[in-house]
């Protein structure tokens, strides 16, 4: 529930910075301007979210690993942020899918109680 609440309220602000700045920031017809807000929200929306669910996946992953990997991981820093950034940005739609779909279950789990 957590990572669903996190993810879409950094994907909303993100969705709403980078729309802002590309309509701002290009000089053509209303109509393209709110295209490429859009297009520019979404693409800045899914890289916010996806660094944030990189991080929480990270973090869960790393908390379970020896003191060995931890100091590793450390030391060797810019990999791990390469690691958390790619794996936040490709594991963020089908991750965000399943949590949702997780939800809905347990949403109408809760609704039909059983006799």
């Amino acid at each position: 529930m957590t990572y669903f609440a996190v993810t879409t309220a950094i994907f909303c602000v993100g969705f709403v910075l980078y729309g802002a700045i590309a309509v701002v920031s290009f000089d053509e017809t209303v109509l393209n301007r709110v295209l490429k807000g859009l297009l520019a929200g979404l693409a800045g929306g899914c890289l916010l979210g996806g660094l944030l669910s990189g991080t929480i996946l990270f973090t869960r992953f790393i908390s379970q690993q020896s003191l060995t990997l931890k100091v590793l991981a450390s030391c060797l820093f810019m990999v791990s942020f390469l690691i958390i950034v790619y794996m936040g940005i490709f594991s963020f739609v089908p991750y965000y899918i399943y949590n949702l779909i997780k939800l809905r279950k347990e949403g109408s789990r809760d609704n039909n109680p059983k006799p």
